[in-house]
């Protein structure tokens, strides 16, 4: 993997984004051993999952953060492509649950709620929800086409280098080797078990990194961003 020598600007999500973000990360999980689990319909998936995720960037919008990298601003980019190139979704914890989460995830899920709803409750209960406060990072995808230019290095790069000036903490789940090697690298460690569920191929990573104090700042109290306002 290559980092970009001119490192491309990343900018906020606002609501506009919300429906491109969410495509892109359900065109990007999609392949996963997972994802395939989650929706056996190859041709339902995508739709089912860009549905599924748009509910959670809409809410991180206002209770966390969406980090976008533009095609404009990729250097070695593609011919023609506009939107979202790489994308991360973060989100403070703790933060309010969903409002009507229950029914918006059965409509968007369909026959396959229940699938989900076993991801959700392994995830709950692998997430260290008492290490308050915290950021997670909920989501993180690069376009397929754009793989290994280190659009995701430098997402999480920045993040992360915000997250230190305040010591805070970050919590995530890898979604495959490849991945978990890269946040191994970035100063992430195994946290609990893997998630076991009835499928054959990877399971996710649970990964924890602990707050690093910036030496440019001192006495200052870790504390989770206050919530945003998209603009």
């Amino acid at each position: 993997m290559s980092t970009p020598q001119i490192r491309p600007r990343i900018r906020i999500g606002v609501d506009a984004d919300v429906a491109p973000v969410a495509r892109l990360i359900a065109e990007s999980f999609a392949p996963i051993d997972l994802s395939r689990w989650l929706v056996p319909s190859d041709d339902d998936r995508v739709g089912v999952l860009a549905r599924y995720f748009t509910i959670h960037v809409e809410h991180a919008l206002w209770h966390g953060q969406v980090d976008i990298i533009d095609h404009t601003q990729v250097p070695a980019g593609i011919d023609g492509a506009a939107g979202p190139a790489a994308v991360a979704v973060w989100f403070a914890v703790p933060h309010p649950h969903i409002p009507c989460y229950s029914e918006r995830q059965r409509t968007v899920c369909g026959p396959w709620t229940d699938r989900f709803e076993r991801l959700e409750a392994q995830m709950h209960h692998a997430h260290p929800h008492q290490q308050d406060p915290h950021m997670y990072g909920a989501f993180m995808a690069v376009d397929a086409r754009l793989h290994n230019q280190g659009l995701g290095s430098v997402l999480l790069d920045q993040r992360l280098t915000d997250m230190d000036q305040y010591g805070l903490p970050a919590y995530l789940e890898a979604g495959n080797a490849r991945s978990r090697n890269l946040y191994l690298r970035k100063g992430f460690t195994d946290c609990a078990p893997v998630f076991d569920l009835p499928y054959d191929g990877e399971p996710l990573y649970p990964m924890w990194r602990p707050g690093r104090h910036d030496p440019g700042r001192t006495g200052a109290e870790p504390q989770a961003p206050a919530d945003q306002q998209p603009r």
